[in-house]
Parts: structure tokens; sequence; C-alpha cells
């Protein structure tokens, strides 16, 4: 029976046993095969013994996870064997992954954003998470963001997205009753209530998206965690619907826009989280039509202006549609149909996984902030009870500008490193690492401080790279650019990772490095 034919099962059960014994028999063969025959290649082929690293790292819950995910992900031999245990797990049992949740008719769930409808409350669950993040209330962050912004007379406007499951409940539990509307957690009404009472608006358009499904529009692609594109274009209508009723400034037009489709066809993030084989036809790809936005003057797409006084913070649901390597069109996203439906540039600061922290200190790192007049802060509701998402507080002025943009080469010594993701803890391929640095000697160009704040990839197509294994003490000898997200473009489909808590000094790009 094909899975999109299947209704979900609870994942506890739902098999028959004699199916789910020969499964769970040949899970633990696999589990013995794996690192036997990954040692066995080592030592035929000659290569370094990864099994041995762990003995040379401090012992610290932190290094011995690293190790593991580490030695998983550089396995040769679970390369080969995952994606087809993952198919007969999927197929003998209808259960997804770590991450990833079998629905009904083809459709794939992404499981924290399962959680924020069906888990408990959000803002009961931060005393527990306190453990887990440093900072898992996100009201006192927008407070503290807000509070500043008003003091540079800028306005911030709260535009959470819903999760897809949230949209379409149904695909997970037929029984569920439609007339309920979208299911929620049941804190968000008090906490987008609370907002509004400290001055903060709230544009929620979840409705808009549940009505449009209603109406027969499909708007969350079904093997993606992400909105359709026409999904993506009821939100970014309404939304400028929004901001006009509200911004009197924002009514008349400044610029005329045109939009052009193009088709795009793709299986989606959530797919490729599954590692299935290449030839499986589990699931169909996913085909629709996005609509490319230009400049109707000059014919140019239309791009982020970073000296537009609307400024979009986003994650994402921003990128996709936007950014190419997401492999859905680009130039066709949130910011640019903002752009289409306002008549005016947009400033666009978007990054996967990144909305609650890192765009705002991506909008610090810009330099214009007091140039602004709205802050449009969009984000997916599921980052309001994902205790990984860190919502600090971030000073939005005050950085440091780069001398020169030319590149500088210098020698320097690790202080302190960001935390490595774990390949496939969500949806993002790859991701870039904050590390700060003391610097030993400007070898060529020109640089002024004694620290350095430097942004390297430490991950790329799930697989972590050297930069995952870096330590305090290390000596690196590099060649650096100042660090713009804007004109990085490739950097957009990526997820940040930076626990340095520097928001003094301009991050530096590095091109080139030696250890």
């Amino acid at each position: 029976m094909p899975v999109k034919d299947r209704p979900i099962v609870d994942e506890d059960g739902g098999t028959r046993r004699p199916v789910s014994l020969v499964a769970v028999i040949f899970f633990v063969a696999v589990v013995f095969f794996v690192p036997g025959s990954q040692l066995v290649w080592e030592l035929a082929s000659g290569e370094r013994l990864q099994e041995f690293d762990i003995f040379f790292q401090r012992p610290s819950l932190s290094n011995i996870k690293l190790y593991e995910d580490v030695l998983a992900q550089s396995s040769r031999v679970a390369d080969i064997v995952r994606p087809g245990v993952q198919w007969l797990q999927l197929y003998t049992l209808r259960q997804g992954n770590e991450k990833v949740v079998v629905g009904r008719d083809g459709f794939l769930f992404y499981r924290p954003g399962i959680a924020y409808s069906t888990g408990p409350g959000f803002r009961s669950k931060y005393a527990l998470d306190a453990a887990q993040a440093k900072h898992p209330d996100p009201l006192p962050a927008i407070l503290d963001f807000h509070s500043q912004l008003k003091e540079l007379n800028i306005d911030l406007v709260i535009v959470p997205v819903p999760t897809k499951a949230q949209i379409y409940p149904e695909k997970l539990n037929p029984s569920y009753d439609l007339s309920l509307g979208p299911p929620i957690n049941v804190h968000q009404p008090e906490f987008f209530a609370e907002l509004e009472k400290n001055g903060i608006p709230v544009i929620d358009l979840a409705g808009a998206l549940w009505n449009a499904k209603s109406a027969g529009d499909a708007v969350y692609m079904p093997l993606d965690t992400h909105w359709t594109p026409r999904g993506m274009s009821i939100f970014a209508a309404a939304l400028a619907d929004e901001l006009k009723k509200r911004y009197e400034w924002l009514g008349e037009p400044e610029k005329k826009y045109a939009a052009s489709p193009l088709s795009v066809t793709n299986h989606g993030d959530l797919y490729d989280l599954l590692k299935l084989p290449a030839s499986s036809p589990l699931f169909p790809e996913y085909t629709c039509t996005v609509e490319q936005v230009e400049d109707e003057e000059s014919g140019e797409w239309a791009l982020s202006d970073p000296d537009a006084p609307i400024v979009l913070l986003g994650d994402s649901f921003a990128n996709v549609f936007s950014v190419g390597a997401m492999k859905w069109g680009d130039h066709a996203g949130l910011g640019q149909h903002l752009m289409l439906h306002l008549g005016r540039p947009v400033h666009v600061i978007a990054v996967n996984g990144g909305a609650p922290t890192v765009t705002r200190r991506n909008l610090s790192r810009s330099g214009n902030v007091s140039r602004k007049k709205l802050v449009v802060w969009e984000f997916v509701t599921r980052e309001l009870i994902d205790p990984a998402s860190e919502w600090e507080p971030v000073q939005v002025t005050g950085v440091k500008q780069a001398v020169s943009q030319n590149p500088v080469k210098m020698e320097a010594r690790v202080i302190a490193v960001s935390r490595p993701p774990r390949p496939g803890e969500d949806p993002y391929a790859h991701c870039v690492t904050f590390s700060r640095y003391k610097v030993l000697s400007v070898l060529s160009g020109e640089y002024e401080g004694d620290e350095l704040l430097a942004v390297q990839w430490v991950m790329r197509n799930f697989k972590l790279l050297p930069a995952a294994k870096f330590r305090p003490g290390d000596v690196h000898r590099m060649v650096l650019v100042p660090f713009r997200p804007d004109i990085h473009p490739d950097l957009q489909q990526s997820k940040e990772t930076d626990d340095t808590g520097d928001l003094t000094h301009q991050p530096y790009w590095v091109v080139e490095m030696k250890e």
C-alpha cells in the first residue's frame, strides 16, 4: 500500500507483531554491524582510527556528544546503510525518524512543529528548560528589543507564522474537528495579549491561511516544512494590508513591482531529512509555481535594500522561494512579495532557524539601525516552545565597524567557540559558526583591536567540518574579509551558531585557514 494512502499510526504501535519483531532484529544487527565494519574499513585502508579521538579530548559531556556526532556523520559504512534502514523503517513500521513524522495523504511533518500545538503551555516549560537554555523565555528579549527600538523612534510589529501541523491537523489526526480552527498552544492567547499590552502589535494571520485551505488552496507543501507559494502570497498580501492600516505613511506606494511565474519541482526539506535511497518511489516530487518579483521600471530583480526604512527580520519562511539553494526558486519569497504589495523596498534580514536572536544580531551589525522606521519581525510559532531557540537580549547599536573592506591576513588564538549543530537536528543542511580569537599578529592588511570575531562553515550538507573540533587555545593563520550576510547570498540558506556573546566587534568571514 503506498505511503500516501496510509493513515498516521501511533508511533508506539499499530504494526503487526511479526513485522515489528523482524524489524527489531534487523535494527539491532545494524547497530552492531555499522561500527564494527567502520573499524575494519579504517584498519584496511590505513586511515586514522576515529574511535581513538575521544582519548585526546578533555572529558566532558559536550565533548563526548560532539565526538559521537562527528563519528556518526563521518562513518562511510553508515552512509551506505542509513538510507536502506530508513526506507525499511518507513515502509514496515510507517515511521519517520527523530525529526520527521509521517502523516496522511503523503504529508510529512516536522516533529518540533507538532509539539507547539500538542505540548503543554509553552510558558510553563521555561522553568523546566532553564537547564537546557540560557534564555528560553521569549518575552524579556522581545520587550527589550521593543524598548531599544522605541528610543530610536522605530516601530516593531510581531508576525508569527503557524506551523504546518497547525494548518493541517487533519493530516495527523483524521478525527480533528475542523470547526475549531487551527490548534494553538494553550499559552499563545495570553502571550500575544501581553505583547499588545506592552505596545507591541501582533499580526496573527493563521486565520488567513486556514480560510484559504478551507477554500481549496494548498497552503503548505506536503514534503516540506514551509508554505506553498500560494500560501506565502496570501500571507504577504494580508500582512501588507494590515501594515498599511496601521501606518499611514505606507498608504502610497513608492515603486512599481511586477511578478512573473516560474515552475519549480522538488521533494522538500522533510523528505531530505529522511535520507531515503535516491531511487525510493515512496514519495513523488511536488511541482509548484513561484512568482518572481522584479522592479517594473528597471526590470531588475527586487533585491533586499539595506537603506530601506522597513526591515523584515525572518527565518526560513522568509527565505524559501527567495534563496535558490533551498531548491524552491529565487526572488519570490516573503520579502519580495511584501515589496510587491507595499510598493516599497524592504531590507530583508532572514536566517534559517535564526529569527529569535541571529537576525537581531545581524541588524545590529548592519550599522544602519537608526535609519529604520519599521521592523517587521517574522518567526514560526514553534520557536516559542523550543529551548534551543535562545531568545537572547541583543544590543541593536554600537557594533564597531571594519576599518577596511579589503582582505586581512593574521595569526590568532581561539578564545571561545560556539556549540556546533547536530547534523539532522533540523531541516537546515548548512551552518556557519562564530568564534572569538586573540589576535597574535597581523601579517597583511589593516585590522584594529586585539580580538577578532570570525565566521566560517561548520557544516555543509549535514556533514560537520573541521571547525566543529576547534577548541580554546588552538592557533590559526587566516585570511579574512568583513562579514556581510546581505552580500553573501549563499549564506542566507544556512543556520548560524553564535555562543560568543560578542556584539562589539564586526565579524570577519574566513576565506582561508591554516592550523
